[in-house]
C-alpha cells in the first residue's frame, strides 16, 4: 500500500474520531444542562435572587415616589401601639449592622438587605441613604451653628457608660469633634464613635427645633422652613428606628407631621414598612 493511500486513510479515520468525539461532547452537555434544569435549586432561581454592586446601586437611585407608592402600608402611623410597633419591627430588622460611629460597611448593609425578605427590601435600602450622609450632614451643621445645649455633650466612657460634659460644639471634621468647656480654658475630643445614640438624638432636637423656631426668612416660606425641620426630625426617627430605639422613632415621626402633615405618607413607609 503506498504511503498516500495510507495519508488518505489515517486522514478519514481522524476525522471519524473527531466526529465521535464531538458527538459524546455534545451528548455530555446535553446530560449537564438536563441535571442543571432538574436540580433541586434551578439556575434561574440563584440569580434572580443573587444582588451585585450594580443592582445595589440600581436599587439606592431607585428611590422615585412613583416606584415607592406600592410600599406605603395601609396602616396609619397616627394610631400605632408603641408597644406592637416594637415587637413587628423587631421581629424584620432585629440584625441590622449598627455601627456606633455609623460609618456603615456597604457590604455588611448589602448582605442585610438581602437577608430581608423582597417587599422589605427597597424601603431599607432608602433608610440606610439616609443613614449613611448623617455625619457628613451635621458637621455642616455644626460649621454654621455651634451646638450649645444646656444639656451638654453625651459619650462613652472606658467603662462603657454614658458620661455627661458640659460645653460647647462648635467643630468637627469626619473624625471627631472639638468640645469646648464653659469656661472656654479647656477642650476635649472627641471621636464619633464615642458618641452614644442618644447624643445624635439631641443633635437632631437640637438643630430640627431651631428650624422650627425660626418665623420666616428672605426667600423662604415658613412652610419651607417646617418642611425642612420635618425632615431633619424624620431622618432622627429613622436612625431611631434602625438602632432599635422605636419609641423614641415614633417621638421623632410625630414631631415630623405636626410641622409637615403632608410628608404622612414618607413617614408611614420609613418607619411601617
Amino acid at each position: 500500500m503506498s504511503y498516500a493511500v495510507l495519508i488518505i486513510l489515517g486522514v478519514l479515520l481522524m476525522d471519524k474520531t473527531n466526529t465521535i468525539l464531538k458527538y459524546f461532547e455534545r451528548l455530555l452537555l446535553l446530560f449537564g444542562l438536563v441535571a442543571l434544569l432538574t436540580s433541586v435549586i434551578p439556575c434561574s432561581l440563584l440569580v434572580a435572587d443573587s444582588v451585585d454592586d450594580e443592582l445595589m446601586e440600581d436599587l439606592e437611585k431607585d428611590q422615585g415616589k412613583e416606584n415607592l407608592k406600592d410600599l406605603t402600608p395601609k396602616k396609619d402611623f397616627e394610631t400605632l401601639n408603641p408597644k406592637e410597633y416594637s415587637e413587628s419591627r423587631q421581629a424584620v430588622y432585629s440584625k441590622r449592622p449598627r455601627p456606633a460611629d455609623l460609618e456603615f460597611n456597604r457590604e455588611k448593609v448589602k448582605a442585610h438587605v438581602l437577608a430581608l425578605p423582597k417587599e422589605n427590601r427597597k424601603s431599607e435600602i432608602e433608610r440606610y441613604n439616609r443613614l449613611k450622609g448623617i455625619r457628613d450632614y451635621l458637621v455642616r451643621l455644626l460649621e454654621r451653628t455651634p451646638y450649645d445645649s444646656k444639656e451638654g455633650v453625651l459619650f462613652v466612657n472606658k467603662n462603657g457608660n454614658i458620661s455627661k460634659k458640659n460645653g460647647i460644639v462648635a467643630l468637627a471634621n469626619e473624625r471627631y469633634l472639638i468640645l469646648r468647656t464653659s469656661s472656654h480654658s479647656k477642650s476635649r475630643k472627641i471621636e464619633w464613635d464615642e458618641l452614644p445614640i442618644e447624643q445624635y438624638e439631641r443633635f437632631f432636637e437640637f438643630f430640627a427645633s431651631k428650624r422650627a423656631a425660626v418665623s420666616a426668612a428672605p426667600g423662604v416660606s415658613k412652610e419651607e422652613i417646617n418642611k425642612n425641620a420635618a425632615e431633619d426630625y424624620i431622618t432622627a426617627a429613622v436612625m431611631c428606628d434602625w438602632y432599635g430605639r422605636y419609641e423614641k422613632a415614633l417621638d421623632f415621626g410625630g414631631k415630623a407631621l405636626k410641622l409637615c402633615p403632608n410628608l404622612k405618607p414618607d413617614v408611614e413607609r420609613l418607619l411601617m414598612d
